[in-house]
């Protein structure tokens, strides 16, 4: 594969990061692929295979390396899924009993399920009950 591959998907990825916010994942794979782009130029790594095998390495490396230091940079690591019972979260669109829909919690979205017999209105202020994998359950603040 030619570099310029790898640094149009590295510029890629690195853009999307900043669409999805997926706590610098996609920005250091980005990374990762400029720096292969590079590399693959400057005419080392010159098969696909190879190529592949030094991306998956460098991107577990910058992973490693960087990756839970930027996120603690900027407080994207503040709180685990289960550190969340009791906290109040700001409802972000209408969601009816029993359904998902999403919340903010610390600055960041978050899937919610609707446990109470009511509606939740958007804006209004819920409690966490309890977690179902990475989906908070919430009832009607009272």
């Amino acid at each position: 594969m030619s570099g310029w591959f790898w640094i149009t998907a590295g510029l890629a990825l690195c853009i999307m990061e900043l669409v999805v916010i997926s706590g610098f994942f996609l920005f250091l794979l980005g990374v990762s692929g400029l720096l292969l782009g590079l590399l693959v130029l400057s005419g080392l790594f010159p098969t696909w295979p190879i190529q592949a095998a030094v991306f998956s390495v460098l991107a577990v490396i910058s992973w490693l390396v960087f990756g839970k230091r930027l996120q603690g940079a900027i407080g994207v690591a503040k709180g685990r899924a289960d550190d969340t019972k009791g906290k109040e979260i700001r409802v972000v669109e209408e969601i009816a009993p029993g359904q998902l829909g999403s919340g903010e919690l610390w600055g960041s979205p978050w899937r919610i399920k609707n446990i109470d017999a009511e509606v939740l209105p958007a804006g209004s202020e819920c409690v966490v009950v309890d977690t179902e994998g990475v989906t908070l359950r919430v009832t009607r603040k009272r």
